[in-house]
C-alpha cells in the first residue's frame, strides 16, 4: 500500500500573549492509499486541532508550532495558502463536526452544491456540474429530485449525505470526518458510516475519522489511533487494539462501551477528569487517572510510542526497557 499522508513530529495548539496551548504533542503517523484511520479518544483531547492542522485550516490563534506534514508528494507546510486552496477538496476534504448545519438555508441544494464545485474546479461548465451533482446523490442515498430542495426540507440524516456528497464532488484521494455523525439517532450514524465505508471501497480514496465514540470505529476502521492529551497513546489494527488494548486508557474507554459480543457486562466511567492542556505537568497525562500508574515513574516521564507488538504501538512505562511488564 503507498504512503498518502505522512505525518512527522506535528505540534499544534493556540498561542496568545502570555498563553500557549498545545493540543497536539509531537505527532506522526502514515496513512496509506484507500485506508480508513479512525482517531479516537475524548473531547478536548486535540484531534479536531490535529485535523486541521494537517488541512492547513488553523486559524488565529491556532497555530502550527513543528513538524511536517506531506500528502499525495507535497510538503503541505511548505505551500502558500492560495496553493493549500487548490488541495482543498480536489484532493482533499473535509466534513466538520455540526456539518449539516453549515448549508445555506436560504439557497437550494442544487446552488450550494454547485458554488463547491465552481471554486474548486478549473471547469465552469453547469452541465458537468449537474452530471456530478447527480451522481454524488445516487451515491450516497439521496434521490436526485432534493437538489431543489431547501436544507429545512431536509432530515438531519439527508443534510449530513448532502455534505459527504460535496466533499466527494471533486474525487478527493482524502476525506476527514471530525465527528461526522454527531446528533443523529444510532440507526441513521449506522446507516452513514456503512455508506461512508463502501463508498471508500467503491471510489479508493482514504479516510481519517474522528469521533470521541471508539465503538463506531471498530468494525469499519483499518487501524485506530487513541488520543490523550494531546498525545497518540496506542495505534494498532482495528481488531487487534478491540480484542488487546494495550494502554490502560484504551481499555479504560472499551470499559465505557458494551461489548460487541459475549456476556453483558456493566460498564466502567474513567475516574477523575482530562488534565488541563494549558498546565500539563511532567510526566504521563494520564497518570493521575490511571489504574497502573507507577509512581515515581509515570509522573516523572512521559514514555515515547513504541511498538509492543507487531504493528501495535503503545505510549506506556509498562512497555519500557526496564522489563516491567503489563499487569492485566
Amino acid at each position: 500500500m503507498s504512503v498518502l499522508l505522512r505525518v512527522e513530529n506535528l505540534r499544534a495548539g493556540y498561542s496568545q500573549p502570555g498563553l500557549e496551548v498545545i493540543a497536539a504533542r509531537d505527532i506522526s503517523f502514515e496513512l496509506g492509499e484507500g485506508e480508513f484511520l479512525g482517531l479516537a479518544g475524548e473531547s478536548g483531547c486535540g484531534k479536531t486541532t490535529l485535523a486541521y492542522a494537517i488541512a492547513g485550516l488553523l486559524q488565529y490563534p491556532g497555530k502550527v508550532f513543528g513538524g511536517k506534514v506531506e500528502f499525495n508528494g507535497k510538503d503541505l507546510r511548505a505551500l502558500s495558502e492560495a496553493e493549500m486552496r487548490k488541495v482543498r477538496w480536489k484532493e482533499m476534504s473535509i466534513v466538520m463536526q455540526a456539518s449539516m448545519n453549515v448549508l445555506n438555508p436560504v439557497m437550494r441544494v442544487r446552488h450550494q452544491f454547485y458554488d463547491v464545485m465552481r471554486t474548486h474546479s478549473e471547469r465552469n461548465d453547469p452541465a458537468v456540474f449537474e452530471q456530478t451533482a447527480l451522481e454524488m446523490f445516487r451515491l450516497v442515498g439521496i434521490s436526485p429530485e432534493y437538489l431543489d430542495a431547501y436544507p429545512h426540507q431536509l432530515s438531519g440524516g439527508m443534510k449530513q449525505r448532502v455534505v459527504i456528497a460535496m466533499a466527494l464532488a471533486l474525487r478527493p484521494k482524502l476525506v476527514i470526518l471530525d465527528e461526522p455523525t454527531t446528533a443523529l439517532d444510532v440507526v441513521i450514524q449506522r446507516s452513514i458510516l456503512q455508506q461512508i465505508d463502501q463508498l471508500r471501497r467503491k471510489l479508493g480514496f482514504s479516510i481519517i475519522m474522528i469521533t470521541h465514540d471508539l465503538s463506531l470505529l471498530v468494525e469499519i476502521a483499518d487501524s485506530i489511533a487513541v488520543m490523550y492529551a494531546g498525545y497518540i497513546v496506542e495505534k494498532a489494527p482495528a481488531e487487534e487494539l478491540y480484542q488487546n488494548p494495550q494502554h490502560p486508557y484504551t481499555k479504560g474507554l472499551m470499559r465505557s462501551f458494551p461489548p460487541l459480543v459475549g456476556k453483558r457486562q456493566r460498564m466502567q466511567g474513567i475516574p477523575g477528569q482530562p488534565p488541563n492542556l494549558a498546565a500539563l505537568g511532567p510526566g504521563c497525562p494520564f497518570h493521575p487517572r490511571c489504574p497502573q500508574v507507577i509512581k515515581g515513574i509515570c509522573d516523572v516521564h512521559m514514555p515515547d510510542l513504541k511498538e509492543v507488538k507487531r504493528d501495535h504501538y503503545a505510549a506506556c512505562q509498562l512497555y519500557a526497557d526496564s522489563g516491567i511488564k503489563p499487569a492485566g
